[in-house]
């Protein structure tokens, strides 16, 4: 059994907007989990302790780049001037004290849907 957090706004609150950086992201999810560190830190010993194939806790970003499927969550048609540069970011030390605390591990995966890698099959 695995314990994961996925980057996505909690359904109670207005949806995030397309543009919102990594560390943004990361930021809310950690607002809301924050309070509960002790919890989860318990809880991924104990399944660690029970299946050492681990890890429990996993904060798991996942980003698509070039994606034209028309999604709500993606813009198309933005201007350089209009759209913030996504690219890059960086995990400040509260992230990681969250990381050690928790016992987690962080999992980045990053796909390229550019219609040319997507037909050669390469698209990560």
């Amino acid at each position: 059994m695995t314990v994961v957090q996925k980057l996505v706004p909690e359904p109670k609150s207005p949806r995030p907007g397309p543009g919102l950086s990594v560390d943004e992201q990361i930021a809310r999810v950690l607002e809301r989990l924050a309070p509960h560190a002790a919890g989860i830190a318990a809880v991924a010993r104990r399944l660690d302790a029970e299946d050492p194939r681990g890890p429990s806790a996993v904060l798991e970003i996942v980003r698509y780049f070039n994606d034209e499927t028309g999604r709500p969550d993606h813009v198309l048609g933005d201007t350089a001037a209009e759209a913030p540069d996504l690219f890059g970011w960086h995990l400040g030390r509260d992230v990681l004290d969250f990381l050690h605390l928790t016992g987690a591990v962080l999992d980045v995966d990053e796909y390229d849907l550019t219609q040319d890698r997507a037909d050669d099959g390469s698209g990560s």
